[in-house]
């Protein structure tokens, strides 16, 4: 008797941890994305080397949350294994849509008297949210399933060793193919000639720094993957 509660308060404390995850989860995909439009300089720093003219090196806000997505990632693809981190991976592509579907259509419906003159500045805001939310979901949606694959089989290899490398090699990968992904499809503007000058050279001013801020944050945060991991497990 004793030992079928204590099964059931496991089983629940397991539910609740997921639930908070998931919650987590959601919670940066969200933020990622409505915060992701506005890019800030790294100090005065560029980068000029060859054919290669960047001006001004930029990160994107959404960097404060992507490392948590990928970290959150990997917990539960450890603790609770492939196919329920796919499944939250699912639940995520559908709040984006979401975002991205009610964005369209806050921008589509007409203003009250009161808000017309604050009606082009939201429609400038939440009109760049349409086409940053299909930016990334496709985007999302390659390096999301891409880190869960090559995170289980670096795990599988590895026999559940070294923990660590699996974790930042997955999302190094992952996170270079997202960022690249998204700011294409997000800021490209058709024109430029030359790869690394105009427009182009504006977009890999944000790749670059962004996919180093990304994988320094991730390096950092693998302490708390493995107390992630332990946490789930208790």
């Amino acid at each position: 008797m004793f030992s079928f509660f204590k099964k059931s308060h496991e089983a629940t404390s397991q539910e609740t941890k997921l639930i908070s995850l998931v919650a987590l989860y959601i919670f940066c995909v969200i933020m990622t994305e409505t915060l992701g439009v506005k890019t800030s300089p790294v100090g005065n720093i560029s980068l000029h080397f060859g054919p290669i003219n960047i001006p001004q090196l930029k990160v994107s806000m959404a960097i404060f949350f992507i490392p948590f997505i990928y970290c959150i990632n990997d917990i539960l693809a450890q603790v609770w294994g492939y196919k329920t981190a796919r499944t939250v991976y699912r639940i995520s592509l559908f709040s984006i849509v979401g975002l991205a579907f009610f964005s369209w259509l806050s921008t589509t419906l007409p203003a009250s008297m009161i808000f017309v003159d604050k009606e082009s500045a939201f429609d400038t805001i939440f009109g760049q949210t349409i086409r940053f939310s299909l930016a990334s979901i496709t985007a999302f949606a390659v390096s999301d399933i891409l880190d869960v694959i090559i995170f289980c089989h670096l795990r599988d290899k590895l026999k559940g060793k070294s923990l660590w490398l699996s974790t930042n090699l997955s999302d190094f990968i992952s996170q270079g193919i997202d960022g690249a992904l998204f700011v294409y499809l997000a800021m490209y503007v058709p024109g430029d000639v030359s790869f690394w000058a105009g427009n182009h050279a504006f977009m890999w001013g944000v790749i670059l720094p962004y996919w180093v801020f990304r994988c320094c944050m991730s390096i950092f945060a693998t302490p708390f993957v493995y107390a992630g991991v332990k946490w789930a497990k208790q």
